[in-house]
């Protein structure tokens, strides 16, 4: 369930039953538990308004657009398997024989990067930094990365 736009009652009804919300909050949010006497939606909302808060909460459509995802994955995330595989990057790609795959998929979340932000624009020296994160992973490839120009001039002969 997507507790991130519940605002009103009216959210919550369309969200499903009181029962299955309590028991959803319960599950995310372990140790938090609503207590047993909420019975209706009116007295449901303020649980949902608080679990929004909490940190421990990791909602789904959390960020605003792509661009700030890849930032955060790539400056924030600790775990680079875990990092790994949110941005899509298959061990195939360190293999020389997959360079193409490697290498678009490189550019998509480049031009992700680059991509003019409508809201909320992340400063220079954010986007900079996932730079160099995503460079880091990409030099770690078995191989250096052609340009395009030369990969397609390669196939050609």
């Amino acid at each position: 369930m997507n507790f991130n736009k519940v605002y009103t009652i009216d959210d919550l009804v369309k969200l499903g039953t009181v029962e299955e919300i309590i028991r959803e909050l319960n599950e995310s949010m372990t140790p938090y538990v609503v207590a047993g006497d909420v019975t209706t939606y009116e007295l449901l909302l303020p649980y949902v308004k608080r679990a929004k808060q909490t940190e421990r909460f990791v909602p789904t459509e959390f960020f605003v657009s792509r661009k700030h995802e890849l930032i955060y994955i790539l400056t924030q995330h600790g775990d680079g398997k875990e990092r790994k595989q949110k941005l899509g990057c298959k061990d195939k790609y360190f293999k020389k024989e997959n360079r193409r795959e490697a290498s678009k998929w490189y550019r998509d979340i480049a031009n992700s990067l680059e991509a003019q932000s409508k809201t909320n624009a992340p400063s220079d020296d954010i986007i900079k930094q996932a730079f160099q994160k995503l460079t880091a992973l990409r030099e770690r490839f078995s191989y250096k990365f052609e340009s395009m120009k030369e990969q397609e001039f390669e196939d050609e002969t």
